[in-house]
Formats: C-alpha cells, structure tokens, sequence
C-alpha cells in the first residue's frame, strides 16, 4: 500500500507540474489520503533533511524521499539528475524518479540539449508524452495544497 500512496503523490505532483505549477506550489503538501511514511513525505519533511539522512535503497519510500530531496535542493534538471545519481545505492531509480520530477517542471527546454539529443526513441517519446497529456483532465480535485 506504501507504493500504491507513493504513485499517487507522484502523479499528484507531476500533474501539477506539467499544468504549470512552480517546484513550491509542485513541491506543497497535497490533500491526499495517503499511508503514513507517503504522509511524512508529502509533509515535507525531506526539505529539511541533509545528505548523510537520505537513504537511496530503492524502496519506494526511500526513492521517492531521495528524488524529491534532489529536485528541491537544485534550482535545475541537470542539477537535479545529477544529484540524485550521485546518492549511490539505487542511484538509477532515484535520478529515474527525480528526472520524471524534473521535467515535468523544467521541461525539455530545460534538459541539457546534449542529453536530449541522445535519448533512444526521443521523437516517439516525445509523441506519446504529448498524447498523454492531451488526454490528461486538466484539473485534478484533490490538487489543494494543505495550506490553502
């Protein structure tokens, strides 16, 4: 249940990203009924958390704590990929994770265009991406942050 909380909040924060949100509203705690280790992370708490307190084991607390620590404490998608590779462990699921965050509030204009440029499949990619989101609704009702 732990996971199936984490992908809701996931999808909850790149849905508000890919409509335009900024990484603090993105970033905001969201009314969602979620299980308590997702509540914590919805909360925040990993703003708050240094390096050496982020475990990148590749649970999907851990990953998502870890990926969300990296998007916030980077202003930028490459900062942010990097970052969250660089934690070790499960570093691919964690700067995969952090990258779906990361684009969907930089956009592909704020990838590195070297990197872009090297995606296997990237134009057919980008196609379906373009589908999803013309078929996605355009708002979500439970996008309220907690805060107001």
């Amino acid at each position: 249940m732990e996971a199936i909380s984490c992908c809701e909040l996931l999808g909850a924060q790149l849905h508000l990203a890919l409509n335009g949100a900024d990484k603090e509203e993105t970033l905001s705690a969201k009314m969602r009924p979620l299980f308590p280790r997702a509540l914590i992370i919805n909360a925040g708490e990993y703003k708050e958390k240094t390096r050496d307190q982020i475990r990148s084991s590749g649970y999907v607390i851990d990953t998502l704590e870890a990926a969300l620590w990296a998007v916030w404490n980077t202003d930028n998608f490459k900062d942010a990929i990097l970052l969250a590779a660089n934690l070790a462990d499960d570093a691919d699921s964690v700067a995969a994770t952090a990258g779906q965050i990361a684009g969907a509030l930089y956009g592909v204009s704020g990838m590195p265009e070297e990197w872009a440029k090297n995606v296997a499949w990237s134009e057919h990619i980008q196609g379906l991406a373009q589908q999803l989101f013309e078929r996605a609704p355009l708002q979500d009702p439970l996008d309220e942050s907690i805060g107001g």
